[in-house]
This record gives C-alpha cells, sequence and structure tokens, in this order.
C-alpha cells in the first residue's frame, strides 16, 4: 500500500497564512463592517484549491499557494504576519496574502455545498461544486470559470419546488443528493439536470399512528434532513441527519426502508462523517457537546463519545477525519481545535485557532500536512443602541465577541489601537475583530509518514516512519 500521512497532535502546528480582510464587509443582514461571518471550508479532491461560503451569500475558491511546502507565510517571535521573503517590502504586518481566485454570489442564503468527488484540475471537465441556498433549487458551478452548469428542482408531493438543506455526491459521482424539509431525501442523476429525481421517505405519519396505537416508540427519521454523508469503503451505504437528533442508515440503491435509526443526541444533528474504511459513522449536532461513533455492523450503541465545545451555538460545526483514519480533528465555540485518537476516543492533543471566535470548519489536506479552518459566527450590537436616536454616539456593553466598552469607542480585549471604532445609532458602525477572527487558517501541521499494513484498515503503527514538522 502507499504511505499515508498521519496526524501527530503533540507538535505545535504552524501558521501558514490568514486570510481575514475578505471577510471584512458588511454580511448583508446587517450594515455594520466584520457582520460578515464563514461557514465552514472544503478541500477539492485533488487538494489544489479550497471552498469556503460566508453569511454574504458570496461563494470563495482560492488556489494553494504554490509556496506552500516552503511555508508561504509564518508567524515571527512578534506575532505579526510577514511574507516568506528576503525582500523587506514584501513584510506585510496587515492585510491578506492573497485573494480568492474566484467569487460566486448565490443570492440567497447558503444552506450547504459539496465537491464533485472526482474533481480534479487536470480535467476541468470534473471541476465543479454543488451548492443548495434558500428558495432555489440545487445548483452546479463550474469551479473554474464560475458558471452556472445546469440545476436540479426538487419537487414535493404537492408539486411545488423547494429548496435543499443539505448535499452530497455519491462516491463515484454520478447521484446527487438532496435533503429536504418534510423527511425526505431527493436522488437526482448527475447527468439528467431538471425535476425528475427519485426520493427516499425517511418517516412516515402512518407509522407514528401505528406506533402510538400499540404504546411503542415512534419509528424512522422525521423532521428536516440537515446532513448527509456516503461510505467510500462500502458500495450503497448513506447516512443521514435531522434537526430532530436522529441519524440513519440507507441503502440508496433500494431505498425502500432504513438500514437502522442512530438515536442519543439532545440536539439537531449539523454534521455527520464516515470513516475513510466506511465501517464507522461519526455524528455531531447542535446545542450538543458530544460527537458520536457508531459502528455500522453493530448499530446497538454508540461506541464511544467524543467531547468538544459546542453546546450553546445553533450553527453548524464541521469536523473531519485525517486521510489515514487515525485522527478526528473538530473547532468548537472556544476558539480551539482538538484532536482525538480513534482507536479509543481519547483526546490526543488540542492547540489555539482563535482567541474568542468559534471555529466552526476544518479539513485535512488530501496529501500534504497542512490543515485548514474557519472562524467566525453571528454578532449582534446591543438592541438599547439599535433604539436609539441617529448619530450618536453611546457606550456599548460588553459582547460575547471579545468587545469591551471604553467609554465612547470600542476595542477588542487585546486593546490594540488598529483594532478600535466608534460605534454610531444609525447602525453603520462596526465590530471590531482580531485577525483570527472571522478568518480563513492554513496551518502545517506535524504530521508522520506511516506504512499501513494491509489488515490495519484504520491506522498503522506510530512507531514507524519519521516525523515530519
Amino acid at each position: 500500500m502507499d504511505d499515508l500521512l498521519e496526524v501527530d497532535p503533540q507538535v505545535p502546528p504552524k501558521l501558514l497564512c490568514i486570510l481575514h480582510d475578505e471577510f471584512k464587509d458588511p454580511s448583508g443582514r446587517s450594515l455594520a463592517q466584520n457582520s460578515n461571518f464563514l461557514k465552514g471550508v472544503k478541500w477539492s479532491p485533488d487538494g489544489v484549491c479550497y471552498l469556503t461560503a460566508a453569511d454574504d451569500n458570496c461563494l470563495r475558491i482560492y488556489d494553494i499557494p504554490p509556496s506552500l511546502g516552503s511555508s508561504v507565510a509564518i508567524l515571527d517571535d512578534d506575532e505579526n504576519l510577514v511574507r516568506n521573503s528576503n525582500d523587506p517590502s514584501q513584510q506585510q504586518l496587515h492585510g491578506d496574502l492573497y485573494s480568492p481566485a474566484l467569487r460566486i454570489k448565490a443570492g440567497e442564503l447558503i444552506y450547504d455545498y459539496a465537491w464533485y468527488p472526482w474533481a480534479s484540475a487536470i480535467d476541468p471537465a470534473t471541476c465543479c461544486f454543488a451548492v443548495t441556498t434558500r428558495a432555489h433549487p440545487v445548483h452546479l458551478y463550474d469551479a473554474v470559470s464560475g458558471q452556472l452548469r445546469c440545476s436540479y428542482r426538487p419537487f414535493n408531493k404537492l408539486d411545488e419546488m423547494e429548496a435543499a438543506y443539505s448535499i452530497n455526491f455519491s462516491p463515484d459521482g454520478s447521484k446527487i443528493f438532496a435533503g429536504g424539509r418534510n423527511s425526505v431525501i431527493y436522488i437526482f442523476d448527475l447527468n439528467r439536470p431538471g425535476r425528475d429525481h427519485d426520493t427516499i421517505s425517511t418517516y412516515s405519519k402512518n407509522n407514528e399512528n401505528k406506533s402510538k396505537s400499540f404504546g411503542g416508540q415512534i419509528s424512522g427519521q422525521p423532521g428536516i434532513i440537515s446532513c448527509i454523508a456516503c461510505a467510500k469503503g462500502i458500495t450503497g451505504l448513506m447516512a443521514a441527519g435531522s434537526y430532530s437528533g436522529i441519524a440513519a442508515l440507507y441503502d440508496y440503491r433500494t431505498p425502500t426502508q432504513q438500514l437502522a435509526v442512530l438515536e442519543g443526541h439532545t440536539g439537531g444533528i449539523t454534521h455527520l462523517k464516515f470513516s475513510p474504511c466506511g465501517t464507522y459513522l461519526y455524528t455531531g449536532a447542535r446545542r450538543d457537546g458530544l460527537i458520536y461513533c457508531w459502528d455500522a455492523r453493530n448499530m446497538s450503541g454508540a461506541m464511544y463519545q467524543l467531547q468538544r465545545e459546542v453546546s450553546t451555538t445553533n450553527q453548524r460545526v464541521y469536523f473531519d477525519i485525517e486521510p489515514c483514519g487515525r485522527h478526528l480533528a473538530s473547532g468548537g465555540e472556544d476558539g480551539v481545535l482538538r484532536f482525538w485518537d480513534l482507536r479509543d476516543g481519547s483526546e490526543a492533543g488540542k492547540f489555539r485557532v482563535a482567541e474568542s471566535d468559534t471555529v466552526n470548519g476544518c479539513e485535512f489536506h488530501p496529501s500534504l500536512p497542512v490543515l485548514a479552518t474557519a472562524t467566525g459566527h453571528r454578532r449582534f450590537f446591543d438592541d438599547e443602541e439599535e433604539n436609539s436616536s441617529e448619530d450618536e454616539e453611546v457606550e456599548e456593553p460588553r459582547d460575547d465577541t471579545g468587545v469591551e466598552d471604553h467609554g465612547d469607542r470600542l476595542e477588542t480585549s487585546s486593546g490594540g489601537e488598529d483594532d478600535t471604532v466608534k460605534c454610531v445609532r444609525s447602525g453603520e458602525g462596526q465590530f471590531s475583530l482580531n485577525r483570527d477572527e472571522n478568518a480563513l487558517c492554513l496551518f502545517r501541521v506535524g504530521m508522520r509518514v506511516v506504512n499501513l499494513k494491509d489488515d490495519d484498515v484504520l491506522v498503522g503503527s506510530a512507531e514507524e516512519g519519521e516525523e515530519i514538522t
């Protein structure tokens, strides 16, 4: 087998770059600067670029820096962001190192997005991704030109088009799965855009009435289908999560019944992911600090739980599993990214990504020792400030973003002069943020080259190989 990379959580990650200024503009929901925030980050399958969405209803694609292997940017001893160059004029204390290669305005609130699983820069025809937004069909965009290729329209039982709340591709890329509002999953053939689709009913009222009449529990998966994942190692196996807090397994080749129903979360499920071998499923929920590990061969109960800090947020906080399958990484409300050893569920390490912001996205590069993270959450000014008379300077109370009241202007908890801003009651103020808030970050993580054995499904030997820092 080919060598794979395994994270060494004990090696402190090195910051390669921060992209913050791109997301300073208002989100569209507010006139305030810095009210925008990111919604996860996803590497392309070939690793040459990464895709992100934000609350300004814009999708952005960034190309990977050509000199990433030699650290395009690092933090010096004074924690100033500098360009890796011998030319002093190239030093950069503020501002993004590079801009998006592509910006696509989605027009409405972005619910979910996913790369075509065989996207490759070598073949431009495969470079595409799917997006679902509020009150719109599922759109397939060209990742090179940004043009809309085609659309897939889900229609409910009343023959009304409805937006999908989650999307994903089958592992072979031939199908698009779209999670509906009323306990339904739509299955589209990638080569047949339009309204033709098959459906999987995840819940039936008849089953509810029958269960209640016999004093049993409600069976099935009610509610909005909020996330979908497919197992790469097992043909036809698909998992779906719903905002009812229930996950379920299906065989999308014969979508007539559920294979298993998984219960235990106290909040709506926002993300789920299979291990690389397809044997284990990991589920996470909003306002629920636990990630559950399930064995697809024995669904009698969860194998173990991973503790993270997402107990008070409703936003989607992604997690990811490294390519060799040994470690899982997830952020949280406390600005810390944590790693767990998936052999026993123990915490293997952690490091701080942001001082006072939510790490809502993280994803490992498919082949390089690089980890991408996204930070941000929705912020609000105090209601009293919004209701006061216009154009009058006011004092602002401290909120949960690290913003502190200092008389007639706002400062971040770091106290930097460059971060101060006046807030006026007209709504034309702005939030004062550090550069690690509302930002995309690339980290070079310590990793080992591990030679997996043929009979070692998940992980290789931690002692083998050479440490890479």
